[in-house]
């Protein structure tokens, strides 16, 4: 399996969740109806408010107590909202996001080890295009969706931090370049950068964040092998074919891992150290 380290917190809520006030809140997901015992739990928040309807006692939680980003808040009961309560921007999201995309690509390798094995299939049928190494394609594709999940990460990251913390915003916006810029244009900037310029994503994030980026070298070669997958198939710029072993794959997962798991803790380090 394709190792995946978790940044998140599993909170249960004895009851139910109401937001019934028009303050802020935050959180990474939340669980409605719970099959998880409370007693799996390693910290409980037990409702402390009530309300009546139809002659029934509802315990809740409200706004107060759904505060924190990096928490994944499990309910005993149900989650309802009256539609005034903000929920803010949360770089948390971002990497869990990023964790779900890399299961799903593990998920697909690993229900596919057997495709080169025609002795499991129950019936073959001819077919003068049959592929008989398909393995070798769902290993391609998942090397390119490695590095697309990647840039996918660096790039909501940033919006993420910019969109939630205003001296990010303020700090991006002092740059001659993005002064004027409506907070959209600028998001849409964040989008179009190209995050497999290493140089650049140091300079954006050690300007607007003040945080090094990770060592980048193995990236920057695996982009390489990126580019002859992505524009010729399986052949290199050479003429030679380009051949990913489950090996190289997981090798290639664990160096972007690294390298993500490690640039997200610079900037929660340093994002949040003022909080």
């Amino acid at each position: 399996m394709f190792e995946i380290r978790d940044f998140h917190k599993n909170v249960f809520v004895d009851g139910n969740i109401i937001f019934d006030t028009d303050k802020e809140v935050s959180y990474l997901d939340l669980v409605c109806c719970s099959n998880q015992r409370r007693e799996q739990f390693e910290e409980v928040i037990s409702a402390d408010k009530s309300l009546e309807n139809n002659g029934k006692t509802i315990k809740y939680v409200n706004n107060e107590q759904i505060c924190r980003d990096d928490t994944i808040y499990h309910t005993a009961g149900g989650v309802s909202s009256y539609g005034n309560e903000i929920v803010l921007e949360n770089p948390y999201r971002c990497i869990y996001s990023y964790n779900y995309n890399v299961y799903g690509m593990w998920e697909i390798l690993n229900r596919n080890k057997f495709i080169d094995d025609v002795s499991k299939e129950e019936s073959i049928e001819f077919n003068p295009y049959r592929n008989f190494s398909l393995s070798k394609n769902i290993h391609r594709m998942i090397y390119l969706s490695v590095l697309s999940n990647y840039e996918l990460f660096m790039m909501e990251l940033l919006i993420a931090c910019y969109s939630r913390f205003p001296e990010i915003k303020e700090m991006y916006n002092r740059r001659e370049k993005n002064q004027g810029l409506r907070e959209e244009k600028v998001i849409e900037k964040l989008r179009s950068y190209q995050y497999n310029n290493f140089e650049e994503v140091e300079n954006l994030f050690s300007t607007l964040i003040g945080v090094k980026i990770p060592d980048y070298t193995d990236l920057k070669t695996a982009y390489k092998k990126r580019n002859d997958i992505a524009h010729r198939y399986h052949f290199s710029i050479d003429g030679g074919v380009v051949e990913i072993t489950r090996a190289q794959l997981e090798d290639h997962v664990r160096n972007t891992n690294n390298f993500v798991y490690e640039i997200f803790n610079r900037v929660i380090e340093k994002i949040y150290q003022s909080q």
